[in-house]
């Protein structure tokens, strides 16, 4: 048996990092589009498109798992695994895009669809992966049958809390 915390923790540190790729692969997309605003781009609409579709598979298939720890795991895996391979991988994609710029003259819409599709197939398949991760860790917990989200009510009521505090300046501040 896990520690209690072992999973929270895992869970917690899976999404430090992906923000981590998230910033890491802006910077490498710059280095390949040339701009920021295409950087920025590229990398918040695979980043999202990635999560959203591993969320959707996850979602489908994992009743079906058997292991979903495992499977979890695996996806991590995956995540670290691809998230460095690209980052190491997405300046070297100007080798790949050369080739499309000579044959069109250097410049264009060709040119730039090209970039943009080339980096978003990159982060497609670890942003795909940190998508699943959330699904089928929820899955495996709502699995084992112990006492998963028991606290819910109590963690709704300091969420109601934080919620009104927060409120708290910006109605002494009206009045």
């Amino acid at each position: 048996m896990l520690p209690p915390l072992a999973l929270p923790a895992a869970f917690f540190l899976s999404g430090a990092a992906g923000l981590i790729f998230q910033v890491v692969w802006l910077y490498r997309c710059g280095l390949v589009l040339g701009t920021s605003v295409a950087a920025v781009t590229v990398v918040l609409s695979g980043f999202m498109a990635g999560l959203a579709a591993g969320n959707a598979a996850a979602a489908l298939a994992s009743s079906r798992l058997r292991r979903p720890l495992v499977a979890y795991a695996s996806l991590e895996l995956i995540v670290a695994a691809f998230g460095v391979a690209v980052t190491y991988l997405l300046p070297h994609a100007s080798m790949v895009l050369l080739p499309i710029a000579r044959s069109t003259g250097g410049s264009g819409l060709f040119v730039d669809i090209a970039r943009f599709a080339l980096a978003f197939a990159m982060l497609a398949v670890p942003a795909t992966a940190m998508g699943a991760t959330l699904p089928v860790l929820v899955g495996g917990l709502c699995a084992t049958g112990d006492r998963f989200g028991a606290g819910r009510a109590l963690v709704g009521r300091r969420v109601a809390a934080a919620v009104h505090d927060a409120r708290m300046p910006c109605a002494a501040a009206d009045s």
